[in-house]
C-alpha cells in the first residue's frame, strides 16, 4: 500500500483592502510556523511483499522542511525473487522441486537460506562445485537471480556371494558397483557355467539380471547364488570308468572311484592233492557276487555309500552260500 505523509505551515498575512495586496512582512504579518513543530518525513521501512525484494530497505527521513520545501516522491521498486533449480546430466535423474528463495521478515531487500531439495542417492552442488549435505541451505548471493543446484549420481555397492549349500561355505564373493538408477553390467552366468563344469549344479539365482541400482547410499545390495554338489549314482549297470576325470573339463580334478565300491566277489577254491602236493583232481571254484549302488560326489570325488540313492550290497541272484 501507498504511503504518505504531510507537514503543514500556516501564518498571519495581513491583506490590503483598497488594492488587495497581500502583505507578508510587518506590523500583523507572522512567519511560517509548522503544525505542531512537526518540520520532518520520517524515515519509511519498505514493507516485505512475499516472492520479490525492494531495492531499497527504506526511505531516508527529510528533515528540515520549511513552506517553501517542495514535494517528496520516492519510489521503492520490487523484483521478483529468484529459486534454487535442480539440474542433472544424469539421465536417470528423477527431479526435484524448484524451490523460491524465501522472503527475509525483517528486511525487504533480503532473502534468507533456501532448503536444498535432498535426492535420494544423489549428491547436491553450488554453482562452485561445493557439495552441499542433505538439509542443507544456500544463500544466494544475487537474490533475484535463480541458482542451478547440480545433482550427481551417488556410486552404489553390492555383492554378489556364490555358496555351496552342500558344505555351507561361501566359495567366493564378487564386488559390484554402479551409479544410481545406472544398470549393472554384472552376470553371474560365467561363474555358474564354471562351477557346472566342477560338478556343481545351481539351485536358485538370486541375482537379478536386470539390476538397477538403487538410491540407497547406506545398505548395500547383496545377492547370493546357491549351489550345491551334483550326485552322480554308480552301479554295475550303471557304471563309469575308473580313473577317468569325473568332470571333463577338469583334467586334474576327482576321478571316478575303482568298480570294487559297487562290485565285489568272494571267491572260493578248493585244491585236490596227495601227500606229497601232487594234483590228484581237478580244482574246484566258486563265487559269490555283491553289488550295490553307491553315489559319487562330481565336486569331492568322495564315494557316498549311505543315505538318499544309495543301496546296501546284495549278493546277485540272491546266493550268498558256497555248497
Amino acid at each position: 500500500k501507498q504511503h504518505t505523509d504531510s507537514v503543514n505551515f500556516t501564518r498571519t498575512v495581513v491583506v490590503d483592502n483598497v488594492t488587495g495586496e497581500v502583505i507578508t512582512s510587518g506590523a500583523g504579518t507572522t512567519a511560517w510556523t509548522a503544525t505542531n513543530g512537526d518540520t520532518t518525513f520520517d524515515a519509511v521501512v519498505s514493507p516485505v511483499v512475499s516472492g520479490s525484494v525492494a531495492n531499497k530497505a527504506q526511505t531516508a527521513a527529510v528533515t528540515d522542511l520549511n513552506a517553501d520545501s517542495a514535494d517528496v516522491n520516492e519510489t521503492v521498486t520490487y523484483t521478483k525473487v529468484g529459486s534454487l533449480v535442480p539440474s542433472s546430466s544424469d539421465g536417470n535423474f528423477p527431479g526435484a522441486p524448484t524451490v523460491v528463495y524465501p522472503n527475509d521478515p525483517s528486511d525487504a531487500t533480503k532473502v534468507t537460506p533456501a532448503g536444498v531439495p535432498t535426492v535420494p542417492g544423489y549428491t547436491a552442488h553450488d554453482p562452485e562445485g561445493h557439495v552441499l549435505t542433505p538439509g542443507s541451505r544456500y544463500q544466494p548471493s544475487d537474490p533475484t537471480k535463480d541458482t542451478t543446484i547440480t545433482y550427481t549420481a551417488d556410486q552404489q555397492k553390492g555383492s554378489v556371494s556364490y555358496v555351496d549349500d552342500t558344505t555351507g561355505k561361501t566359495l567366493k564373493t564378487d564386488s559390484i558397483s554402479g551409479t544410481t538408477g545406472s544398470k549393472s553390467s554384472y552376470s553371474t552366468s560365467d561363474s555358474i557355467a564354471d562351477y557346472k563344469k566342477h560338478g556343481y549344479e545351481l539351485v536358485t539365482d538370486g541375482y537379478p539380471a536386470d539390476l538397477t541400482f538403487d538410491n540407497n547410499d547406506t545398505t548395500d545390495q547383496n545377492f547370493k547364488v546357491h549351489l550345491k554338489h551334483q550326485l552322480t549314482p554308480v552301479n554295475p549297470t550303471d557304471p563309469q570308468i575308473p580313473g577317468t576325470p569325473i568332470n571333463p573339463d577338469e583334467p586334474n580334478g576327482p576321478k571316478w572311484p575303482i568298480s570294487t565300491n559297487y562290485d565285489k566277489t568272494v571267491n572260493e577254491t578248493v585244491s585236490y592233492v596227495d601227500q606229497n602236493g601232487h594234483v590228484v583232481a581237478k580244482q574246484h571254484t566258486d563265487s559269490v557276487n555283491f553289488t550295490r549302488t553307491v553315489v559319487v560326489d562330481n565336486v569331492t570325488g568322495e564315494v557316498i555309500t549311505s543315505g538318499a540313492g544309495t543301496t546296501a550290497w546284495t549278493a546277485t541272484n540272491g546266493d550268498t552260500t558256497f555248497d
